[in-house]
């Protein structure tokens, strides 16, 4: 009752009938923790950050070559034995458990899937874990590939992964950090592992910079719109549809609810019918 009510109460507006996909704008608030190496002279690190390494394989440090904010990003190079580079954040406490972590990355390696770079979380003081195993979910930017198990020693080898192909400009990567966080300190862990052999050990590696811890955004809102026919010579309203994030449903002309439905075809932005020409729905 309530989606037909507003539906009659939209065909009973002055003007054409219209059925707009709108969005709340309004001013954009900082993150809550936001963190790039841009306040110290390459190649030192922010001093609540850390770089350890395992095995004979080049550190994080900051760089002033490919950056996304000016002067520095942090680097670590690819290495030609196998090792890992491990990048340490500043431990941050988080009340609740809606967060997303953003961060933008550019990483070079050899066409073959023998090096890569992970993403990696502790949650309230505990180990090191793959942030897909401890829960969380990429929205965007997520792992490309698989690194090799077989050849090259990579510490890292079979794991998902940041691998080949190379991504030569800097790309945006958004992931909902787990459930678990809520409540807990938490502190993330990049790691780049690299073969034996590795080809292209001088200009090779994984560049970060930008990053941002903040929380997640609400769910897409809801969507209201309108169908029509022609019947007659006029616009006859004869269904309606809500669109969230989990597919569609409608209302039949009579009332009752029809079957979900995934996916309908869009609908136009307009509907060029006067109000003269709608025809309430039927009780």
């Amino acid at each position: 009752m309530p989606i037909r009510l507003l539906c009659l109460l939209i065909l009973l507006l002055p003007g054409s009938c219209r059925a707009h996909a709108g969005t709340v704008s309004g001013p954009q608030a900082p993150p809550l923790h936001a963190w790039n190496f841009d306040r110290v002279k390459a190649p030192a690190l922010p001093p609540d950050w850390r770089a350890r390494v395992q095995g004979p394989v080049p550190g994080w440090r900051s760089v002033v070559d490919w950056t996304d904010s000016p002067p520095n990003a942090a680097h670590a190079r690819s290495g030609r034995r196998h090792g890992v580079s491990a990048l340490y954040s500043p431990v941050v406490a988080l009340p609740r458990a809606e967060f997303e972590l953003r961060f933008r990355h550019r990483w070079v390696v050899e066409p073959a899937p023998l090096t890569g770079g992970v993403l990696e979380i502790a949650i309230g003081g505990g180990d090191f874990v793959d942030i897909l195993d401890a829960g969380g979910h990429f929205r965007a930017g997520g792992y490309n590939n698989t690194v090799l198990r077989c050849c090259g020693r990579n510490p890292i080898g079979g794991r998902h992964a940041w691998s080949s192909p190379s991504q030569p400009r800097f790309l945006a990567t958004r992931v909902d950090l787990p459930a678990a966080v809520a409540g807990r300190s938490v502190q993330f862990r990049w790691r780049f592992g690299s073969s034996d052999g590795a080809v292209d050990a001088v200009r090779g590696g994984w560049w970060i910079d930008s990053i941002e811890l903040d929380f997640a955004p609400p769910p897409a809102p809801l969507r209201l719109g309108l169908a029509s026919t022609a019947a007659s010579g006029r616009h006859v309203a004869i269904a309606t549809r809500i669109e969230g994030r989990d597919g569609f449903s409608r209302l039949n002309p009579s009332g009752t609810r029809a079957p979900s439905l995934r996916p309908f075809q869009p609908l136009p932005e307009e509907f060029p019918c006067s109000v003269r020409e709608i025809e309430p729905l039927s009780s």
